[in-house]
């Protein structure tokens, strides 16, 4: 646990406030994988009450994710989207009541397997960013406006900074 006020809490709040779309998608999905590898380990350990607080934690986080799916930009995707984390939210409810790692553990690779699918989409969005960027000379030119990449992921909008889940600790 991050102690309030230490400057790991304070860069990881900047962080948060700072990241892209995309950035706090990845995020959510760091926080939420590690939150269940602590639960599973924590179901292992018969330390319940942890395990509690880490599968809610997993739970608020998809929780978090359904909600800043733009279900109307996002399409098929959008809500293809929407059923996965459906299904991973009921699984984390009853792996909770449960105590059952193994639902647990379903849900923590799913979101692993999305977390490396988001790293590489965008990675691979900042490299075409980058090669549409303008070169020095069209930067000088004031009819020239830099080009902007598309975000192929317009189903998903910007998980709020406040309120909501807490990525920084």
């Amino acid at each position: 646990m991050i102690a309030p006020g230490s400057a790991t809490e304070a860069y990881r709040r900047a962080a948060v406030r700072t990241a892209s779309k995309e950035q706090l998608v990845i995020m959510a999905y760091e926080v939420a994988v590690k939150s269940l590898d602590g639960a599973i380990r924590a179901i292992g350990e018969r330390d319940f009450e942890e395990a509690n607080r880490l599968l809610q934690k997993a739970q608020d986080i998809v929780m978090e994710l359904m909600l800043s799916l733009d279900m109307e930009a996002g399409g098929e995707i959008a809500q293809n989207l929407w059923r996965l984390y459906d299904y991973m939210y009921f699984r984390l409810v009853q792996a909770n009541v449960r105590k059952d790692a193994e639902m647990a553990r379903e849900v923590r690779d799913m979101m692993a397997s999305l977390l490396e699918a988001w790293r590489e989409a965008w990675e691979k969005l900042k490299r075409e960013s980058s090669k549409e960027s303008p070169s020095q000379e069209e930067l000088r030119e004031p009819s020239a406006a830099p080009p902007r990449a598309s975000n192929p992921y317009g189903g998903v909008s910007q998980i709020p900074p406040k309120g909501g889940i807490n990525l920084a600790g």
